[in-house]
């Protein structure tokens, strides 16, 4: 039966009424359906809401309350009556259970009648208040900000979620009102139209200082190459990113506001970037680390950009924008993207106002959002009369500089001299219609931004990317070597050879940069054996590294020494291995010698000191700085 049909018939002067006078209690056609003695004089409230085809009628005092089902056919039984409890409101779940919100408790009862509170530890009643919105109950000074007490607002069906669009997330709409838990805690969104070559690079070093996940939107024509070079990313049980094609060109509020309805609720918080900014960490290079200099209750952190220049490349360099683009403008400028909290997003003003740039702040749409800067500085008023007067803080008290040195957006929006004409061809629809700008500026305008944009170095970005990527090191199955290779293909010999061939071609196969865990050369058994390599130069040795054969025999070279001469005449003892350790090679564990001082030679001999003696490696390799370096 239509529940709002039954509602409806229902006289609420004429069907069933409250006598407060002699006692609380609840007549339905002139019969009481339920009474509780209570003091007379005091009066009460009546609720009626539809609940499981009936109704849900309640009687509420400050002392008792009572709850009544009345079904479609008039009878009544009493449901819930909490004693002793100042109640507030009544909510429904026409499918399922109801809450009470009381003083010191939270009642809810199920579909089948059965009861269970929730109860919390309440200051005196003018010390708290509850707020009501919507049919769900928001506790604001208890539990975490934003808490939304369970069983408040019937889930509404698949089919009619799209009646909340103008007004929250769908994540609270499908939790009946209830704002669910975040997967994520720092994430962003970007919009990307012919990013493909820069896109790999701007996820990889945005998860590399913290950010758990990515809403990418292609605005491309066809998503297949960009979607083609982020397939690692959106791939598996858990992605990093989650991708979108927007067709519509330039449509960047759309594509913002798909993100706000669909996935909002996902993340603790976000900010919306595109593919050429770079969200510069200095000194903390971590984006939670970086937030625990703020208060925990700020809304909002704005960063400023930091426009950075072409470098004086004419066309576009191959490779990451990172170690390309070290030069920039002086300090901040006025432009601002935001880091905000998920949960304190204007939705509501953001769909109402569809022209409101976002991306740059929210004051405007929510003037009390707690927003500061990255010098922990309030932003309220920052807009007005942009950007003059945000020009004239920035001027002030260094900010510029100060910005620059805590936290910016780094902003590569010009990496050549014919960018100026790509970003119009790029596209001049939707909010792409300002990169009319750029191919309008005159030869002179041009010749003028790239030089503010190119007057200083910064390398803090480079330097930073260039050692995270160095880390792929820590994954070698053989270290790095601080110095180059100076050995491989240069003139050996040895002492014997038990190998066919001359002693000079098998003394250089252990310098052919190839190993295979075999002996690659062999003396006879003799007494000291040795093995030396001509460099063709005196050079500065740092590093030689010795590979053993791995199919046994391994204590055979676990002893020798290195000698060393710069004429091939006159030799220097340099060092000389006798623990009777023995070692690896192919399997990833050499012995390495190693010396940040080094020594100069041009000749390089190994000897295995002792009586009937073999001396044979799979390879040698020495490393060190020739004397043109």
């Amino acid at each position: 039966m239509d529940v709002s049909v039954v509602l409806s018939e229902v006289d609420l002067r004429k069907d069933w009424f409250l006598t407060s006078w002699h006692g609380n209690a609840l007549f339905w056609d002139g019969v009481a359906v339920c009474s509780r003695p209570r003091r007379p004089g005091m009066a009460g409230q009546v609720f009626a809401r539809p609940w499981k085809e009936g109704i849900l009628l309640g009687v509420i005092d400050p002392v008792n309350v009572n709850w009544v089902k009345l079904g479609v056919d008039r009878k009544a039984r009493l449901v819930a009556s909490p004693d002793e409890a100042t109640c507030f409101e009544l909510v429904a779940k026409p499918e399922g259970g109801f809450g009470i919100c009381c003083d010191q408790q939270y009642m809810c009862c199920n579909g089948d009648g059965e009861t269970f509170t929730v109860s919390f530890d309440r200051p005196a009643l003018s010390e708290w208040e509850t707020f009501f919105r919507d049919g769900y109950v928001q506790d604001s000074l208890h539990g975490p900000a934003g808490l939304i007490h369970p069983l408040t607002r019937e889930k509404p069906r698949p089919s009619d979620a799209w009646k909340t669009y103008a007004t929250e997330p769908l994540g609270i709409t499908l939790n009946g009102g209830v704002r669910p838990v975040a997967q994520h805690r720092f994430s962003l969104v970007a919009c990307a139209r012919w990013e493909e070559n820069y896109i790999v690079e701007w996820i990889n070093y945005h998860k590399s200082i913290g950010f758990d996940h990515i809403y990418l939107y292609c605005n491309d024509d066809e998503p297949d190459t960009l979607y083609g070079k982020i397939l690692p990313f959106v791939d598996g049980p858990a992605p990093f990113v989650t991708f979108y094609h927007y067709p519509f060109k330039g449509l960047q509020y759309q594509m913002y506001f798909h993100f706000l309805r669909h996935h909002a609720t996902e993340t603790e918080w976000l900010m919306f970037l595109d593919v050429d900014e770079f969200l510069c960490l200095r000194h903390a290079n971590d984006v939670a680390l970086f937030m625990q200099q703020f208060p925990a209750d700020i809304d909002a952190l704005y960063f400023n950009w930091c426009l950075f220049g072409n470098n004086g490349y004419k066309t576009r360099p191959s490779g990451d924008v990172l170690t390309h683009y070290t030069r920039r403008e002086h300090g901040a400028g006025p432009f601002t993207k935001v880091l905000i909290k998920s949960a304190s997003v204007p939705y509501r003003e953001i769909y109402r106002r569809s022209n409101a740039a976002i991306m740059h702040s929210y004051l405007d749409l929510n003037d009390s959002l707690k927003s500061v800067n990255v010098l922990n500085e309030d932003m309220a008023g920052y807009y007005e009369n942009f950007p003059d007067y945000a020009w004239s803080l920035l001027h002030a008290q260094n900010r510029r500089a100060r910005i620059v040195e805590k936290g910016f957006i780094a902003h590569f929006n010009i990496k050549s001299e014919e960018d100026f004409d790509i970003r119009v061809r790029r596209s001049l629809a939707g909010n792409y219609a300002c990169e009319a700008q750029w191919g309008e500026r005159t030869e002179h305008e041009r010749t003028t931004f790239m030089m503010h944009t190119n007057v200083m170095s910064d390398t803090y970005l480079r330097d930073y990317w260039q050692a995270y990527l160095k880390d792929g090191w820590k994954h070698s199955v053989f270290p790095k070597a601080q110095w180059p290779l100076l050995s491989q293909g240069k003139s050996a010999t040895q002492s014997s050879t038990a190998h066919a061939g001359t002693v000079q071609d098998d003394a250089i196969k252990i310098l052919s940069g190839e190993i295979w865990g075999k002996s690659q050369n062999h003396t006879l058994m003799e007494d000291n054996p040795w093995w030396v390599v001509d460099l063709g130069d005196v050079c500065r040795i740092h590093e030689i590294r010795f590979f053993n054969r791995m199919d046994g025999v391994f204590e055979r070279v676990a002893n020798f020494r290195m000698d060393s001469s710069e004429d091939g005449e006159s030799w220097v003892v340099r060092f000389e291995k006798r623990d009777d350790r023995e070692y690896g090679g192919i399997d990833g564990a050499p012995y390495i010698c190693r010396s940040d001082k080094g020594f100069d030679a041009r000749h390089v001999r190994i000897v295995i000191p002792g009586k009937g003696k073999y001396l044979h490696f799979d390879q040698v390799q020495i490393y060190g700085t020739a004397p043109d370096t």
